[in-house]
This record gives C-alpha cells, sequence and structure tokens, in this order.
C-alpha cells in the first residue's frame, strides 16, 4: 500500500532520502548536520533540539489535510499524545498543517512536531522534537525556522 510505504519513509530512519532537495534556514543555535541519508535536511542544537526535513512523492496524489491526517493516525497509534494542530504556511506560500505531540518515555516527556506542505508533485514534513525541557526554552524558534522550509 503506497501510504504504508510514505509512513514508512517518514518514520524509518533507517530509509534513505526520497529526494533530497527541502531545506530550512538553520536557526541561531542550530548547527546543520551534514551527510544525513534518512534525510533532505537536518540540524540540532547543543541541548539535542532536532530540526529536519524529508520529503516524498504526491503518492497516491492527495491534500495536506488527507496526509496530516494520515501521520496523525500513525503517531496516536504509536503512543503520541495530540496536542494542537494548526494551518500553517511556507515561506513560498504553500499551505500546510502543523501537529503538535508529547510522549512520555522513562519518566520523562518528548515534544514532537509535525508540520506538512502538500504541492501537486511532492508532501513535505518538517520535523522538530527533543525533550521537553530543552524544547520549551526554544519553541519559538523551532517555530520560525520550520516555516522558513520552501515546498515547490
Amino acid at each position: 500500500m503506497k501510504l504504508s510505504l510514505l509512513a514508512a519513509c517518514i518514520f524509518s530512519l533507517g530509509v534513505a532520502a526520497c529526494h533530497p532537495s527541502a531545506q530550512l534556514a538553520a536557526p541561531d543555535g542550530f548547527a546543520q548536520l551534514d551527510h544525513q541519508k534518512s534525510y533532505d535536511w537536518r540540524a540540532a542544537s547543543a541541548q539535542g533540539v532536532v530540526l529536519a526535513v524529508r520529503t516524498e512523492k504526491n503518492d497516491p496524489r492527495a491534500n495536506v489535510d488527507f496526509w496530516a491526517d494520515a501521520i496523525d493516525v500513525r503517531l496516536r497509534r504509536s503512543g503520541y499524545n495530540a496536542e494542537a494542530r494548526k494551518d500553517v504556511q511556507s515561506a513560498n506560500g504553500v499551505a500546510g498543517k502543523q501537529l503538535r505531540y508529547s510522549r512520555v518515555e522513562d519518566q520523562r516527556t518528548y515534544r514532537y512536531w509535525l508540520t506538512v506542505f502538500v504541492t501537486d508533485d511532492r508532501v513535505y514534513v518538517v520535523e522538530a522534537g527533543g525533550d521537553k525541557e530543552s524544547f520549551d526554552p526554544a519553541e519559538k524558534t523551532v517555530e520560525r525556522a520550520v516555516l522558513t522550509v520552501r515546498a515547490s
């Protein structure tokens, strides 16, 4: 099933990047990580907050609502707690959906955001995550950085 293929590409760290073309403007305090096989672009802060982008063919061809819902279902089934969902826009004007989650592991809370942008040909997924204690102070910086993606 093609939906499973996209989900595998989005959530499996061992899968090669599907289309190395998307990137963000790395915010101050983040170092771009080179030679990323699972991502088109990735950066991390010294505190362990990570930003990443990956892309996949828009196949089956669907809109942003479909892809956001597909990702949401997958994450909820994997134990992530939905916190918020909002409409956003990329740097070049492509409408998107941002999904915000938390998850508790080993008595620590982690934050995980996925922002989805869809064009006729591509699905862009921007991921941001980290330990809540590190992520919360960086939230505004992460929020601004996520929206610098150019989906074309």
